[in-house]
């Protein structure tokens, strides 16, 4: 939904700054093939035929007709079979940047020479036409950032084909392609776990993928076929063909900056002349038919090979820029995390490694924790964070004693749904919101998050924070004030400790489990009973500005607490989150807090269900 909006909001802006039409002395090219007249009339001596897509030079024009120069012979052409043409944009020196995602422009093309954007059409330029009329049925719908000459499209700064094309597709990229648009971007997530094929007839400047899914290991395969100047990974890929890369660059991110943990396969049969990363959790595997001349990490000190380094795996035959190769001790431990992914490991085998390390803060007590704690790092993916030096497993084990602390109680966050179709009981540390105004984000912020059991050990512990770990969520039924489940595996009855490290700040809770047989009871949040959670919502009031739903209330402890919308008596459970966001058609409600739903799925005179942590639901009226 952000998305949408910013790409609406963006479009416009984009749409009305286009360069202005080039001068008079721009060449010209024929749109078809075209009969040079020795004067302007259709009868003519016919002097030559100009085939499709040549150049001419434009003298002058004479009603409908075009005095114009083919080579040697001068002569009248009819206006409509010729346009102009803008050189190909500059190639760019360096590294080739990302392309600004929020500037994208969306267009339709069904065929032909035309492309429609925002009710406007624009045309396309001659050299591009056979590579927009081969791949129509992949180019419906098209995302790109166009180079423009008055009306006249005549390349990309980026250009994103399939964003709104799931299946398996050939992109053909001829020269005139390639030399007018600059980045390709190729979504390479997919239900379907398309093939992508990319072949390249003359060098292209930037292919770079997008869409990727961190949490899933599924992915497209991206064929690539040519030379290429730069290949940029965004996310989990799976890259194959035969190619020769100049360079392949990892970034963090997709639409949006993300610091998802990720592995991504090169396996292209050819070379890669520089494979550099600019995100430190960033991780490729190589095929064996696949060269890397150089590599580049983020820091010097960025290890390059190994279980955690920036190429996983045995040390390739590449020239270091930045970064380093493992000494003895780090290819030990890099051997004991490849052992950690896929064997069960026992606490004295662990003990054994953190003395070999001489780490320090090391508590025999807590090294089932310990031991937890690297497994479940070691088999962790989007949520990964580095353990190729002792440095970071130091940090491992501080934070590790940190959690296990005792220490003051913080708010707890609790919310308990009780639709007819699904019941919940969501336990966090905070409220998660979306900010349409300033895109912010913590999804995969460095985060320790760890449940621990009555008897202090941790059980389950991630090192970033995601939209599932941040929340304890139980399924099952509301009853007697207690909340009983049989989906939990909880294993002992007593006090769960749920905590949160971020940085120096240390957030805790706790809630008390009955375990019989295989049911759970959840029956008290920080010692309370779960009805404390359950007050009286609150009157709200709701405001319809443009296309936005506006929410408040005079309480500020709902306001600190609503989450989500639901749709009640809906086929599915599907929450809305409630976003900040200044409209300008707020009028006066501008001058207190509010927050927002975006209205494009609410009918008004529904009703609609508003849940805050720690309330009954509130019911309103769509206006």
């Amino acid at each position: 939904m952000k998305r949408f909006i910013l790409f609406t909001l963006i479009f416009a802006l984009v749409i009305g700054t286009f360069p202005p039409a080039a001068s008079a002395k721009t060449p010209y090219v024929t749109v078809k093939q075209v009969a040079l007249k020795q004067s302007a009339s259709t009868k003519a001596k016919t002097l030559v035929t100009i085939p499709k897509g040549k150049t001419v030079t434009h003298l002058s024009d004479k009603g409908s007709w075009s005095n114009v120069q083919y080579g040697k012979q001068k002569g009248f052409v009819a206006k409509r079979d010729i346009q102009k043409q803008t050189a190909a944009p500059k190639p760019v020196t360096g590294v080739v940047p990302a392309p600004a995602f929020g500037t994208f422009s969306y267009f339709t093309y069904k065929g032909g020479d035309i492309v429609s954007m925002l009710g406007k059409t624009y045309k396309i330029d001659a050299p591009l036409l056979p590579f927009f009329k081969k791949h129509a049925h992949v180019f419906k719908t098209v995302f790109g950032i166009p180079v423009t000459d008055g009306n006249v499209i005549t390349g990309f700064k980026a250009f994103y084909p399939n964003q709104f094309y799931p299946g398996s597709f050939t992109l053909d990229i001829d020269k005139a392609a390639s030399e007018r648009i600059e980045t390709f971007v190729i979504s390479v997530s997919s239900h379907q776990h398309p093939t992508i094929v990319i072949n390249a007839a003359s060098p292209v400047t930037q292919v770079t993928t997008a869409g990727t899914n961190s949490y899933s290991l599924e992915t497209a395969d991206l064929r690539l076929n040519g030379t290429f100047r730069q290949v940029a990974i965004t996310g989990t890929s799976r890259l194959s063909g035969k190619a020769t890369i100049e360079r392949v660059v990892l970034r963090m991110g997709d639409f949006y900056p993300s610091l998802s943990s990720y592995t991504a396969q090169l396996n292209v049969n050819g070379t890669i002349n520089h494979l550099e990363s600019t995100f430190a959790d960033a991780q490729v595997t190589l095929g064996r038919s696949t060269v890397v001349k150089h590599v580049t990490g983020v820091s010097p000190n960025q290890i390059l090979d190994g279980a955690h380094g920036l190429i996983k795996g045995t040390k390739p035959s590449a020239v270091p820029v930045r970064g380093r190769w493992m000494n003895p001790t780090e290819q030990q431990m890099s051997a004991w995390l490849m052992r950690l992914t896929d064997q069960e490991v026992d606490v004295d085998t662990v003990a054994s490694w953190l003395r070999t390390l001489k780490l320090t803060g090391v508590e025999a007590d807590r090294l089932p924790s310990y031991k937890v704690a690297l497994t479940k790092n070691a088999r962790a993916y989007d949520t990964r964070v580095s353990l190729a030096t002792a440095a970071d497993w130091q940090r491992l084990i501080d934070d590790v004693n940190r959690a296990l602390r005792p220490g003051p109680l913080d708010r707890p966050y609790v919310m308990t749904t009780q639709r007819s179709h699904l019941e919940d009981l969501l336990l966090r540390h905070d409220r998660s919101l979306v900010f349409y105004d300033t895109s912010k984000r913590d999804d995969y912020q460095r985060e320790l998050i760890g449940l621990i059991d009555p008897s202090g050990q941790l059980i389950d512990v991630a090192f970033k924070r995601t939209f599932g770990n941040q929340v304890v969520r139980h399924h099952g039924a509301y009853t007697n004030g207690d909340f009983a489940t049989e989906q939990a595996s909880y294993q002992e009855s007593g006090t769960y400790r749920h905590v949160s490290l971020v940085g120096s700040s240390r957030h805790h809770y706790t809630f008390d489990v009955t375990v019989n047989g295989r049911e759970s009871r959840v029956t008290h949040v920080n010692g309370k009973a779960l009805s404390t959670y359950k007050k009286t919502p609150p009157r709200v009031e709701v405001k319809r500005a443009g296309e936005f739903l506006l929410i408040r209330s005079s309480d500020s402890l709902w306001m600190d607490s609503v989450q989500q919308a639901v749709a009640p008596n809906a086929t599915y459970f599907d929450p809305r989150m409630i976003a900040t966001y200044r409209v300008p058609e707020a009028g006066a409600w501008n001058g207190s807090p509010y927050y927002v739903l975006y209205t494009s799925s609410y009918v008004p005179g529904r009703k609609l269900v508003l849940q805050a942590y720690g309330y009954d639901d509130a019911v309103i009226t769509i206006p």
